[in-house]
């Protein structure tokens, strides 16, 4: 047996580097840019939104103001189911142009938000988000026929439901 003790070493632990207050301002800057980056995004995205929205109401209000008074110089009932059927059809297109407007200006505000974060990872010296960065930086084609399919399913009851007035 061995007369030896094993006592234990007491090494010194390695100091410890503390962010100093200077680089804790910098990411507190870095963050802030970012958010207002994101912010300003988003604003102008909602300014786009409300814009559409704002012009589809004026043309749907002239589209009505017109019917009115198409509807006045009717003389007989199939003359006002002819205007019904007509304003249903537009109404239909315009709805279809109206969300696919809404979608392209969601997809666009989503994708500039995504490059600001994929920007602001890469800095970092990191690209954590990887395949969903690039996935949201450019429309597949996937994603623009997945509407399309969504908005034929939408609209088709009503365009039968006019077509056949």
């Amino acid at each position: 047996m061995s007369t030896r003790s094993t006592k234990p070493v007491h090494a010194k632990a390695p100091a410890a580097h503390a962010p100093s207050a200077d680089s804790w301002a910098q990411l507190g800057v870095k963050q802030t840019a970012w958010a207002l980056d994101n912010t300003r995004t988003l604003i102008k995205g909602m300014e786009a939104m409300r814009k559409v929205q704002f012009e589809a109401a004026q043309r749907t209000h002239k589209q009505l103001q017109a019917a009115c008074e198409r509807l006045r110089h009717f003389d007989t009932a199939t003359e006002a189911l002819s205007l019904q059927a007509e304003l249903a059809q537009e109404d239909s297109a315009a709805a279809l142009r109206y969300w696919r407007d809404l979608f392209e200006i969601g997809m666009k505000t989503q994708q500039e938000m995504m490059k600001s974060m994929a920007s602001a990872f890469s800095q970092q010296g990191s690209d954590v988000l990887g395949a969903a960065v690039e996935a949201a930086r450019t429309p597949s084609a996937d994603v623009n026929s997945a509407f399309d399919e969504w908005m034929r399913k939408f609209f088709s009851p009503i365009a039968a439901a006019s077509s056949t007035h």
